[in-house]
């Protein structure tokens, strides 16, 4: 009967554990081994007619369990975040780009159009100037 007793105590401090490390969050560390706490405590209460206990080793693996756990779980958080800063550079790069990319078909198309006007201006002097040397040309005499 005491065996039974002892697994049964057992169980109840892992599944206590194993609850604390499931519902632990990476800020409430010290809540969630202050429950184990509690839990060893009780144990040791119950079992104390029989001499049960949960030894300090075991203890301390199931709080070594907990800080790793918040430790990874800070470190995924970190990593979201950073993958979530890394997406918003990203997403201001693109725009910058876009806007380059837009300037530049605006610069273009002006350009476009200053070669044009330039071109039409150039052809409009040399229009007038061969018309001068034409009208020049008919106002002298012949000698």
């Amino acid at each position: 009967m005491a065996n039974d007793f002892s697994k049964l105590m057992l169980r109840a401090y892992n599944a206590e554990a194993e609850n604390v490390v499931r519902s632990l969050r990476a800020g409430n560390t010290a809540l969630a081994i202050k429950r184990l706490d509690a839990a060893r405590a009780a144990i040791a209460k119950l079992g104390a007619m029989m001499e049960m206990r949960i030894s300090d080793d075991f203890h301390r693996l199931r709080v070594a369990e907990i800080e790793l756990t918040a430790d990874y779980q800070m470190k995924k958080e970190e990593e979201r975040e950073a993958a979530r800063e890394e997406r918003e550079r990203l997403r201001e790069e693109r725009k910058v780009q876009q806007n380059i990319y837009r300037a530049f078909a605006i610069g273009l198309r002006t350009c476009k159009i200053r070669v044009l006007n330039d071109k039409w201006a150039y052809q409009q002097r040399h229009h007038r100037r061969q018309r001068q040397i034409t009208q020049s040309a008919q106002r002298r005499p012949c000698a």
